[in-house]
Parts: C-alpha cells; structure tokens; sequence
C-alpha cells in the first residue's frame, strides 16, 4: 500500500505581480501561477523582466484578509 502518493497534476493559483520590469517601469499584474512536482513554481508574466528584478507575490484565491504579498527574485 502507498502511504503517500504524489499528485502529477498541476495545480494553479490565481496570483497578483508587481515589481519593475526591464524599463524599470513599476507594474502590477494578474496571472496564474503553476506548481508541480517536476518544474516547480512558474508563472508567465506580459512583461520583460531584467536579471535584477524584484518582484511581490501575492495569492489572491482563498482568504483574503492573509494574503501577504511574498519578496522573490526571478531565476
């Protein structure tokens, strides 16, 4: 019997982006953000990211009121 079985499913979350993009432009968008096992997290963003971006991170599905944005650095 399998004691822990791992999903292959991605699974998305609906997630708030801003930072400043590569013409240091200050931007906030909505995408979906994916997860799995394999790859990780990832999100597509609109815009052109420099390697210096910072950017804030914030889940928008489930309870609102704890929803803290998250610092992150794009790899």
């Amino acid at each position: 019997m399998l004691r822990y079985a791992h999903s292959l499913a991605p699974r998305r979350y609906e997630v708030e982006i801003s930072g400043w993009d590569g013409n240091e432009d200050f931007f906030v968008e909505k995408c979906e953000l994916e997860w799995t096992e394999e790859t990780g997290k990832q999100v597509a963003l609109k815009r052109v990211l420099n390697d210096h971006a910072i950017l804030l991170v914030r889940l928008l599905t489930g309870d609102s009121d704890r929803s803290q944005p998250v610092y992150t650095r794009p790899k």
